[in-house]
């Protein structure tokens, strides 16, 4: 049970099943049935969800206690448990007799019932969009503006007219990049169609946590040259890399495993510097060796001239190596970052055209608006005032 009373801020952190719905059940038949309570108070109370499922199952809820509570004589047995159950618990948190609780359930069942638009149980994103209406002349958005409930097929319709688009003279620039990912995609045995990849990845247009970063996408450079560039950057590192790794590998091959500290073990680490997975390296951040192989060089035993000539080539690595995951990293989404600014660029063209608005830009739009005012100027705006959130 919540120990609630004056307290202005309860947070209930809980597992699933543990209890919490009805604790909120229990939370708002006190803020309406209390001592000296008005039934039309149900009118300011806020009780905000994610779903749409569970803001109905919150109403429903409600809903159903109110009634309990008012008839506890007409229910089945199941339901005269429960009945007592809400009863003896609301009893309780507000210190009345079951009568007087009776009577306050009626006058508020009724109340809501009668008044059931300022039954105040919705989504979070309902929320906002009653904000973004009242704030719609300051937003400068049009009056008769739509809502973007589903922006997967808003997204999807936008890359598909892009890629029926294509044109060599018209959008020379677009269409060579298309063809080079294709290009790229061959080149990497892999399908060239790779629309389905490019709208998963612009999936992130519509997430709230991106948009600080994609508000930069349009000063980043996505050009052929720039690939190209970082091709050729790609391909000097591993370069010089395995130049010094067969340096490397020569002075160790002058060397026994016998002659060495964890002898068969340690040939072996070095028998990678020959390999196919030089680049993969077998150390933690970023190095070539291991924790453990790098402790051996420290030792007295290990020759000198390959102790110091392994630990030179192991800071390089670290180096070298961080450098070149990261470009192979851009390199892997380059493409797509560059196609993402040109779906970025036809999405708000599709939403200025056709008065959109997408449900994912609701916070940053309010939050944008209302950073310098003051929490009463959004109860002016809205047109009540809300006395507790749930």
């Amino acid at each position: 049970m919540i120990e609630a009373k004056s307290k202005p801020l309860q947070i209930l952190n809980a597992s699933a099943g543990s209890g919490k719905t009805y604790n909120l059940v229990l939370t708002y038949l006190r803020l309406i049935l209390g001592e000296g309570r008005n039934p039309a108070a149900f009118s300011h109370i806020m009780a905000m969800t994610f779903t749409n499922k569970a803001a109905f199952e919150m109403k429903h809820r409600i809903i159903a206690a109110l009634d309990i509570l008012a008839n506890p004589n007409r229910k089945t047995s199941k339901e005269s448990q429960k009945a007592q159950q809400y009863s003896t618990d609301v009893s309780k948190i507000i210190d009345c007799s079951t009568a007087e609780l009776q009577v306050r359930a009626k006058a508020a069942l009724k109340q809501i019932l009668h008044q059931y638009e300022d039954f105040h149980v919705m989504t979070i994103d309902k929320f906002n969009l009653r904000l973004i209406r009242s704030f719609s002349l300051d937003l400068g958005l049009d009056g008769d503006f739509q809502i973007i409930l589903n922006e997967d097929e808003v997204l999807e319709k936008v890359i598909d007219t892009l890629m029926d688009s294509l044109d060599p003279i018209h959008k020379v620039k677009f269409t060579n990049l298309v063809l080079k990912y294709a290009h790229e995609k061959v080149n990497d045995q892999e399908s060239w169609n790779f629309q389905r990849d490019l709208k998963s990845f612009a999936a992130i247009l519509t997430k709230e946590k991106f948009f600080t970063l994609l508000e930069d996408l349009d000063q980043m450079d996505y050009s052929e040259q720039a690939y190209d560039s970082m091709n050729m950057e790609i391909k000097r590192i591993q370069a010089e890399i395995e130049v010094h790794a067969q340096r490397l590998f020569s002075i160790a091959s002058q060397f026994s495993a016998n002659e060495l500290p964890g002898k068969s073990t340690t040939m072996n680490a070095y028998a990678k510097l020959n390999g196919d997975k030089l680049m993969e390296g077998n150390g933690s951040d970023g190095h070539f060796f291991t924790d453990a192989m790098r402790t051996k060089f420290e030792k007295s035993d290990f020759p000198e001239v390959l102790s110091h000539a392994s630990l030179e080539f192991d800071r390089l690595y670290a180096t070298l190596s961080v450098k070149y995951h990261l470009l192979l990293h851009i390199k892997r989404n380059f493409f797509n970052l560059a196609l993402l600014q040109f779906i970025a660029q036809e999405l708000e063209l599709v939403k200025d055209t056709e008065k959109l608005l997408r449900i994912s830009e609701f916070n940053k739009l309010i939050s944008k608006h209302i950073e310098h005012e003051e929490a009463p100027f959004i109860y002016e705006r809205l047109g009540n005032r809300f006395h507790h959130f749930l």
